[in-house]
């Protein structure tokens, strides 16, 4: 098995043990990581009849904060279904447009090895090209958004809503850990911006034109408004050209597509957020031939109502095509629900100013950190005009007087969201879900891997509190991670050591449970205080 080497040192062990009176492996090539982190191989392999696979992908993922969890979430996604009903045929969504795990995950160090399918057209006849191998734009249009179309119609034709969630909600919800004022986005905006950084509105070099803040909510006009619903349900949430697998050979069917790498896998995501993100990652691949006054009309081609005739921009054919075509592909999904452009646009809007935002800290010019930048402002000054205001908090009545003149304490602040709060927040679902498993008995053949899952979240909390340069305040003296973090070791030492009396197993793992149940609810409460979410907000 000579290759294996590919995967480091204590990955190449771990395979070497696993093929002992097993499947066997023998290796192929390696393959590119796309930027992510991942290792990736293929190898001949010699399974059973259970694993009939002549060939396998086997993916060492990136040990990141998302990744190490991947061969969850990827199940998660499959068992989410749906059955999806196209035409006279009704077929499985994960079957047909998923790649399957042969075997259970292989820990290594603080990751997983994947065994993974390779993906394959419907036929079994061929294997699938990365979208971002195509090199015509047409095609790649032609894909993107047939992909969009699948998205939504097929993989959410039961997606749910939230009626009363807020465009600030929104943002942070899109944004996650970004959202807080000391993350990495913060920081870039601030040196793209200067003092305007602190100011609701920001006037970019060499404009005349103020437009908000896209990053500064907290005396935003944004505060006080919302769309009129937010769709969600099943989102990829890394949807990008080099996670999408497509039919090329004997000719493109740009319907014939699978996904991959679902670390970031949401099943109550934000259903506007995959369309948006992929068609920035599309037009990425423009920017460095456009000029000025051709990046002035994609703003616009991305921002307004009616997009503009292509015989009146400046911009390549491919890339008006491309936009236009992204941007209609939820027309099918919209017309089936019944859903009107007036509640799909304000959604459309805020998912564009979030990724564009998100794509300020990945270019490396600053003329395109700067034009993104402008994107999110746009996109927030079109949402504005657009937007519905948040209903007011109907008002207690007031107290009747008393004889007691002590001046009444003010109110206790609500807690500042910081990087820490906010990856709280965006793991608390993950926590919920492996406590519930480490609550069942039934799930205790893979407690081992819910266990694991939780201590690498635990441990993810502490090194972000370390480097982050304002802990939250109300955690700097006992952060709830920190209970959670002791007694899982506790436990997982206790069942390592194998001469443990079962009763003090036991005894340990209630005391887990009851940290980590602690500290589910203790994201809830303070999601649940905050009375305003803040993207660079200033103190």
């Amino acid at each position: 098995m000579s290759g294996c080497t590919c995967f480091g040192e204590d990955a190449a062990a771990a395979l070497e043990r696993w093929q002992r009176g097993g499947p066997t492996l023998d290796f192929v090539e390696a393959l590119p990581d796309g930027g992510s982190g991942a290792r990736l191989a293929v190898f001949h392999h010699d399974g059973d009849a259970d694993h009939p696979e002549h060939k396998l992908l086997i993916k060492l993922c990136a040990p990141d904060e998302g990744a190490v969890t991947e061969p969850r979430d990827l199940d998660i996604a499959w068992k989410s279904g749906p059955t999806f009903d196209k035409g006279a045929r009704t077929f499985d969504f994960p079957e047909r447009r998923l790649v399957r795990q042969v075997y259970p995950p292989l820990a290594v160090a603080d990751t997983w090895l994947m065994f993974l399918g390779i993906a394959l057209d419907d036929r079994g006849d061929h294997e699938l090209t990365p979208l971002s191998r195509l090199t015509s734009s047409t095609e790649r249009a032609g894909v993107a958004a047939a992909v969009i179309r699948s998205v939504l119609s097929e993989w959410n034709p039961d997606p749910g809503a939230d009626h009363s969630m807020t465009a600030l909600e929104f943002l942070c919800r899109a944004l996650g850990h970004r959202a807080a004022p000391d993350s990495r986005l913060a920081r870039t905006a601030t040196g793209l911006l200067g003092a305007d950084a602190q100011r609701p509105r920001i006037t970019l070099p060499g404009r005349s034109e103020s437009l908000p803040n896209p990053l500064w909510f907290a005396g935003s006009p944004l505060a006080g408004l919302k769309p009129p619903t937010v769709a969600l349900g099943r989102a990829h949430y890394d949807l990008h050209p080099g996670n999408i697998m497509v039919e090329t050979i004997p000719a493109l069917v740009p319907d014939a597509h699978r996904f991959v790498d679902l670390s970031r896998f949401q099943q109550q995501g934000l259903l506007a957020r995959d369309p948006a993100h992929l068609t920035l990652c599309l037009v990425c691949d423009y920017l460095p031939e456009l000029g000025d006054r051709a990046l002035d009309d994609l703003v616009e081609l991305l921002v307004a109502d009616a997009p503009p005739d292509p015989n009146e921009d400046l911009l390549p054919a491919g890339l008006h095509t491309m936009v236009r075509q992204t941007r209609s592909a939820p027309d099918e999904w919209r017309h089936r629900r019944r859903y009107s452009l007036t509640d799909w646009r304000p959604q459309y809007l805020l998912a564009l100013q979030a990724c564009a935002l998100m794509f300020v800290t990945r270019r490396t010019t600053e003329r395109e950190r700067r034009w993104f930048l402008e994107l999110a402002a746009h996109a927030c000054a079109a949402f504005e005009d657009v937007a519905k205001p948040v209903p007011s908090a109907p008002q207690p009545p007031p107290a009747p007087p008393t004889e007691d003149t002590t001046p009444s304490c003010p109110a206790t602040e609500a807690p500042r969201q910081t990087a820490v709060r906010t990856e709280l927040e965006r793991l608390r679902p993950q926590l919920a879900h492996a406590l519930g498993r480490l609550s069942d008995v039934r799930f205790d053949r893979v407690l081992d891997e819910n266990l694991r899952t939780v201590i690498h979240r635990c441990e993810q909390l502490e090194r972000l509190a370390t480097r982050s340069s304002a802990a939250p305040a109300d955690d700097a003296d006992d952060p709830p991670w920190r209970p959670v973090l002791a007694t899982a070791r506790a436990l997982r030492e206790l069942r390592n050591g194998g001469d443990a009396r079962q009763d003090d197993v036991e005894r340990a793992r209630e005391r887990f449970l009851v940290a980590l149940s602690a500290l589910v609810d203790d994201g809830a409460e303070h999601r649940n205080a905050s009375t305003e979410p803040s993207i660079g907000s200033r103190s």
